[in-house]
């Protein structure tokens, strides 16, 4: 039989005593990884910092000692490397679109997730990372772990942007930013998954244009708001009383939207399945409005109604994207809400003339049967499949106090300022028929 030699087999034994008790290498995506940045932009530099669980650095050798236990002794080798790959390496800064060169690594600890020094201020920070480490003794599950980390990137002016794939780090990703300007001003983002190239202190134009194409999104890429303005159109078709609808609709959805911006929406989780239950049964009810009682009469009262609740449906999305507006919240409010219009309009110039040619190769009420049962057949289920989440809450009736409280209070003013709206609509509708009976 064929002997190993002595050396080659002492020295694989080594090996591999060596591989089961020194290192671990994380394979697996975690499930959910939340992160921490500060961005901080000052004339000297932009200084980046950031806390990343330890599982998410994946793919690197983290020593280990006992059942699993980080070992602080060495571990720092392992972690700057994975700093430098899943960190560095993606993260991109730009001043007005021209890329920073790549940032540098100052400084890094090891850090309890209950260490909350990190998250209290930026002021803070230098003191945070120049205080003494973890003892070397902490027991502390690799897992559990996180990793603070100091960038420091160069300087210069202009609108800063930050981009990284945050969303390769685990299977669902939350993110929170804070960004602080040189003049002081604190802003907080916070998305989920991979946000693109985030702009931090954008100016007053790049916000409008930012604005002004996300209401034309929602609005063209909604299908339940396309179809609603289709149940509007279907018995008009002409300027005039279009023109009416379009205006007691944006009055309408303009109101909430401001409602919005103000913060007075209830922050309970059944009231946006609530919302988008009743957008679904305004089209519904429209469908079966024109099918059962056609008619060319003034239907912008219709259109201010629904207007109302549709626009907390613009709301819900304006709400989240405000954190971009960098500043310029009344002016993004205005521009997403000029958004919403544009896309209205772009809806009618290419809906109304086609709409037209149809009623003309098909006269009489075939057309719009066809339209109202396809609508009102995804106008039904919408209903059902959105009224079951919002049977999944408890609701509960607003008690005397909650009506009497400030946000009670918000509500009423919205609710006179609706009807305040709705009066000068109702009298600029009589002077109309008044002067152009046909026109509506």
């Amino acid at each position: 039989m064929h002997r190993a030699p002595p050396m080659p087999r002492f020295l694989s034994g080594l090996a591999l005593l060596l591989s089961l008790a020194l290192p671990l290498r994380a394979h697996e995506v975690p499930a959910e990884v939340r992160l921490d940045f500060w961005v901080l932009d000052t004339p000297e530099a932009v200084e980046v910092y950031a806390r990343v669980p330890v599982e998410a650095l994946r793919d690197i050798a983290l020593p280990l000692r006992g059942p699993g236990y980080l070992d602080l002794t060495r571990a720092e080798p392992s972690l700057r490397e994975g700093i430098d790959l899943w960190l560095l390496d993606a993260l991109t800064l730009r001043r007005d679109g021209e890329a920073l060169p790549r940032g540098a690594l100052k400084a890094l600890r090891v850090a309890l997730p209950s260490d909350q020094r990190f998250l209290r201020g930026a002021e803070g920070l230098p003191a945070y990372f120049a205080a003494p480490p973890l003892r070397e003794t902490e027991d502390l599950f690799w897992e559990q772990a996180v990793v603070d980390v100091a960038l420091r990137f160069p300087p210069g002016d202009g609108a800063l942007s930050f981009q990284a794939p945050l969303g390769t780090l685990g299977l669902e990703t939350h993110t929170r930013l804070r960004f602080q300007s040189r003049e002081g001003i604190l802003q907080l983002f916070e998305f989920t998954g991979d946000p693109g190239a985030v702009t931090l202190n954008p100016g007053a134009l790049a916000a409008a244009l930012r604005f002004i194409g996300s209401g034309m999104a929602h609005i063209l890429g909604g299908l339940d708001h396309l179809l609603f303005l289709l149940c509007l159109m279907l018995p008009l078709l002409r300027l005039g009383p279009l023109l009416a609808v379009a205006t007691a609709f944006t009055a309408a959805h303009s109101l909430t939207l401001i409602a919005a911006a103000l913060q007075i929406l209830p922050t309970a989780p059944w009231f946006p399945p609530l919302v988008e239950t009743g957008i679904a049964a305004s089209i519904l009810f429209m469908a079966l409005e024109h099918g059962l009682r056609p008619s060319t009469d003034p239907r912008w009262r219709l259109a201010f109604l629904f207007g109302l609740l549709h626009g907390f449906g613009f709301a819900f999305m304006l709400t989240d994207g405000l954190q971009y507006a960098g500043g310029h919240e009344l002016l993004a409010l205005l521009a997403f809400n000029g958004g919403v219009e544009l896309g209205q309009i772009a809806v009618l110039l290419v809906a109304v003339p086609v709409l037209r040619a149809l009623r003309r190769r098909f006269p009489g009420r075939a057309l719009d049967w066809v339209l109202i049962a396809l609508v009102g057949h995804t106008a039904l289920h919408w209903c059902l499949d959105r009224g079951e989440a919002v049977a999944a809450y408890a609701l509960t009736l607003p008690t005397l106090g909650d009506l009497l409280s400030a946000g009670g209070l918000r509500w009423l003013a919205l609710i006179l300022a609706a009807a305040l709206v709705y009066g000068v609509l109702a009298s600029l509708a009589q002077r109309l028929a008044r002067a152009r009976p046909q026109a509506l």
